[in-house]
């Protein structure tokens, strides 16, 4: 298996930005979409990251992978409970 020569700062400089796109988002009927970017975007940057030497930029990926996820939930409970009266997680199936 090779290796992958990875440039940290050019990887913090793609999750800041990935970051702000998020922020700047917030609200926005795309936050969704946004958010599924940056987690997926921070989940592939850990993975680049990970065993570089650079322990604060594996914590930030998982972060702002987690960070992503959490708001993702927020947004998609309030709008799922607000249309239907229930849960996102409370799906029965009819056969």
């Amino acid at each position: 298996m090779g290796t992958v020569l990875v440039n940290t700062d050019l990887l913090r400089e793609l999750l800041n930005a990935a970051s702000r796109t998020a922020l700047a988002h917030r609200g926005s009927d795309v936050e969704c979409y946004v958010l599924g970017q940056l987690e997926a975007t921070a989940n592939f940057a850990y993975i680049l990251a990970a065993g570089s030497g650079e322990d604060d930029l594996e914590l930030l990926c998982q972060q702002l992978a987690l960070d992503a996820l959490n708001r993702h939930s927020e947004l998609e409970c309030a709008g799922n409970r607000a249309a239907t009266g229930r849960d996102s997680r409370s799906v029965t199936r009819t056969t």
